[in-house]
């Protein structure tokens, strides 16, 4: 799912249900966020996740071969590429539990 699909899923959402939270959280390293959608629907409470990242370009492994060094992960990331996905919850007994369904995942 891009960004333009997730602004008509939203607003479907925020038009035809009621919202019961409405969020977004960032990461800590700052390379990413998630919008998070809480709602009632006539299934139950569901809830949508978006996620948008910084695309990874590149990995490097830092490490030494001597005994008890540690190792460290550089990621590089675009500046203008980003990698999306979504994924929606429905509330069974108290907890949220992922919905798999191949119709979300274009």
């Amino acid at each position: 799912m891009n960004r333009e699909k997730w602004k008509d899923v939203k607003a479907k959402i925020l038009d035809s249900f009621d919202v019961i939270n409405q969020y977004t959280n960032t990461d800590d390293d700052g390379h990413g966020s998630v919008e998070i959608i809480e709602f009632k629907s006539p299934a139950g409470e569901m809830k949508v996740e978006f996620y948008e990242r910084d695309l990874v370009l590149d990995k490097r492994v830092n490490y030494s071969n001597r005994v008890g060094s540690g190792v460290t992960v550089d990621y590089v990331y675009s500046d203008d590429e980003k990698t999306h996905n979504f994924k929606v919850y429905k509330k069974i007994s108290g907890v949220w539990e992922l919905i798999e369904s191949p119709s979300f995942v274009s």
